[in-house]
């Protein structure tokens, strides 16, 4: 007697994705008295759990973990694997982590354990479901985001190109499951005329297959750039050897304190390699564009569906807000009145800060459907800065309704968002 597997998700999952985490089992002692399946669960090679499970009446067992596999991963551990300070490749702990059941036949009077059987393992990262037509029609399933070899996968982003000044802060995310030793920059400085700017106009062909994808990373959004003929490589050299996810800092704050950069710079493309083997599918591409400096520019970044974070910087019409909440009580003025005295006092105020973001206007839909990513997000951080010390902290979106830009004839729109912090921000208190 045993227990067989009849069905278990792939290698790599998205630990929110219910449709196609679960595991079926059949235990063929089903028939013996007191009978039932007992699971353990184990999270880096350590125990974290047990439950019991009743089979159907011809010994099957449905299995879904993931509502105990997500606490051990961000953001429901609110160990975030996001930080502006680091100087190079950074490996994500709590974002991807392999787990394993390893299950008993439970029968007998009493009841005892028989015939273990261990599941293969599963990396299992923080990613979110996808809609179920394009889980049906996306080749390569959740594999599709894993680099395990040679131009496969692509960077955990809603999209492969975004638009970056000189001052703006972007993490680069991605699944590893092979080895890479270097990371290659090719910059255009071009031949004058400035960069691409994000009020570009995009053709209806491009506008047509970007709303038709969604969240493919095959998909092409627009034409990859033409070099100039005007480029500058340089190879940024890595020691990637184990299976996990990382992410790289690609601000230009970062990579001019390692080269020395052209400043008339257009874009400039993030490849992986090892040796001459280029292992991503697809570039990913940073366009310059200048910030509007009449007003606050924040910068703000999110996790996306595929588990990495994308940002942008909201650099229009910035403002906050702060909600005054108070707390009254009435009093009796008698016996002793006087014109001093209030009949409702307050006890207690507190002031809430609110910020509402506006973006440049926007015909570029990549860009649209990366500020979707951002208000359908979990979890938000926005930079701050006090001291010129650089900090993020959490907030929330509080938009329930937002338009899309999808349609042919759209015009250039721009996008308007409020966020609270997840910790109230009291500026003060009675």
């Amino acid at each position: 007697m045993a227990i067989v597997q009849n069905y278990a998700p792939s290698n790599y999952a998205r630990v929110y994705d219910t449709n196609i985490c679960s595991y079926i089992f059949t235990g063929t002692s089903y028939l013996q008295p007191n009978y039932s399946i007992y699971v353990e669960y184990y999270c880096n090679g350590i125990k974290i759990g047990q439950q019991k499970y009743y089979p159907t009446s011809t010994g099957i067992v449905y299995i879904n973990p993931t509502s105990i596999y997500k606490n051990y991963l961000s953001p429901s551990n609110q160990l975030y694997d996001f930080s502006l300070s680091s100087t190079g490749v950074t490996i994500c702990p709590n974002s991807l982590k392999s787990f394993f059941m390893v299950l008993y036949e439970s029968y007998g009077t009493p009841p005892t354990n028989h015939n273990a059987f261990t599941t293969s393992s599963v990396y299992f990262y923080n990613g979110c479901q996808q809609f179920i037509d394009y889980q049906s029609t996306a080749g390569g399933g959740n594999l599709q985001w894993v680099m395990w070899g040679g131009g496969t996968g692509g960077f955990l982003t809603d999209v492969d190109q975004i638009y970056m000044d000189e001052t703006d802060y972007m993490n680069l995310y991605f699944i590893c499951a092979t080895p890479i030793n270097k990371i290659v920059y090719t910059f255009d400085q071009g031949g004058g005329g400035g960069g691409m700017n994000q009020n570009r106009a995009q053709n209806s062909r491009e506008l047509t297959n970007q709303s038709l994808v969604k969240g493919d990373p095959n998909a092409v959004v627009k034409p990859p750039p033409t070099p100039t003929g005007n480029t500058l490589v340089e190879t940024e050299s890595v020691n990637i050897s184990s299976y996990n996810m990382f992410y790289i800092p690609i601000s230009m704050t970062r990579l001019r304190g390692i080269w020395s950069l052209p400043d008339n710079w257009h874009w400039f493309t993030v490849d992986l390699y090892y040796n001459t083997t280029k292992i991503n599918q697809r570039s990913f591409t940073v366009y310059y564009t200048k910030r509007d400096c009449r007003y606050p520019n924040y910068q703000v970044s999110w996790i996306n569906k595929h588990g990495g974070y994308d940002s942008m910087t909201w650099d229009k019409g910035n403002t906050v807000k702060n909600k005054i909440k108070r707390d009254t009580y009435k009093k009796s003025l008698f016996p002793n009145y006087n014109f001093q005295q209030a009949g409702e006092l307050v006890h207690n105020i507190e002031v809430e800060e609110d910020i509402t973001l506006t973006t440049s206007l926007l015909d570029d839909q990549t860009q649209s459907q990366l500020i979707q990513g951002m208000f359908q997000s979990p979890i938000i951080f926005v930079l701050q800065n006090i001291n010129g010390v650089n900090y993020s902290s959490p907030y929330i979106c509080v938009d329930t309704d937002v338009e899309y830009l999808q349609m042919l004839n759209d015009q250039s729109i721009y996008y308007i968002c409020t966020l609270r912090p997840s910790n109230a921000k009291i500026l003060q208190t009675f």
